[in-house]
């Protein structure tokens, strides 16, 4: 049995991602497509490029859609020469609900989902599609599709349980000096699949080519996997020409004995209504958990890292 290392994104993200506008990459502002969340003030403003939004601050999209802005223009962030925008409540009732959106869309296959746009799938079910298609997320090339709106979470009130009397507790079976004083620290990166398809001035980078030694790496994340429709582990997008790029990733560890791999699942543009299906019921979270220890011994993992 396979007792995977398991981490969670509380993690300071430790490689330099070049390709989101830094330096080198690229001399235009950023084309943002993606929700900042309700709720929150933001600078995002329609317009037919970054310099006429920023210039005109004509139609806000708050939430970050091309579909909030007119036909022929999209959402750009950071138009600061604007005033600040605010996303409005989901049903104007003044209590701050949640609005999510996603690119779920059906088809034979990703590709084909992501070029007709045809049938949408919000709640990432195959039911959801026409017969002998099936639901596909992260469907960028076609409009974002509204999920639903949800009230806020509200943190329950913690409760104090009253201390025993007379506590339990068991005898150390040696002496504390008799222990060994360990320290232990982790340096944890997340190596990303798209490295490769950076411009040449920006670094591409395969992946048995990061430099543990040089940044002292003690993990590493090959990040992402995704979770299939019927909630167990797969390649991102079912894309299973990403195990090759697995075997070139955990071959670091022939040449770094001590650093250990783990396969991160989901990431900020997942459908995370993969998750909650998944963990949904106790089968599921078996199969699932079945699933992922089948997938660690295959293909060479230590453990996963769970971006939910």
């Amino acid at each position: 049995m396979i007792i995977p290392y398991i981490f969670f994104p509380c993690i300071l993200f430790i490689i330099n991602f070049c390709e989101d506008c830094g330096a080198g990459c690229q001399s235009g502002p950023c084309h943002f497509n993606g929700a900042d969340g309700p709720n929150v003030v933001n600078y995002n403003y329609c317009g037919s490029s970054w310099v006429d939004a920023n210039s005109k601050c004509g139609t806000a999209c708050p939430l970050g859609n091309d579909g909030e802005c007119p036909s022929g223009q999209s959402c750009y962030a950071d138009c600061t020469a604007c005033p600040a925008a605010s996303a409005s409540d989901g049903d104007n009732d003044n209590n701050n609900d949640v609005v999510t959106y996603n690119y779920n869309y059906c088809g034979i296959s990703w590709t084909a989902a992501n070029s007709v746009c045809g049938t949408s799938c919000p709640k990432g079910l195959d039911e959801e599609c026409p017969t002998g298609q099936a639901c596909y997320a992260d469907c960028t090339g076609c409009s974002s599709v509204m999920v639903g709106t949800y009230p806020p979470t509200v943190s329950p009130v913690p409760t104090t349980s009253p201390k025993p009397s007379n506590p339990p507790y068991t005898s150390a079976p040696f002496s504390i000096g008799d222990c060994e004083t360990v320290r232990n620290t982790a340096n944890f990166g997340y190596y990303l699949s798209w490295a490769i398809y950076r411009n040449s001035n920006c670094n591409p980078l395969w992946p048995g080519s990061v430099d543990v030694a040089s940044f002292g790496y003690t993990h590493l994340a090959y990040s992402f996997a995704g979770i299939s429709t019927s909630g167990l582990i797969e390649a991102y997008n079912g894309d299973t020409s990403q195990y090759a790029m697995y075997s070139q990733f955990n071959s670091l560890k022939s040449n770094n004995p001590g650093l250990k791999t783990l396969i991160a699942i989901g990431g900020w543009t997942f459908d995370q209504t993969r998750f909650s299906y998944a963990s949904s019921t106790a089968d599921r979270r078996k199969r699932f958990a079945d699933s992922v220890g089948s997938f660690l011994e295959m293909h060479g993992f230590d453990g996963i890292d769970i971006d939910w």
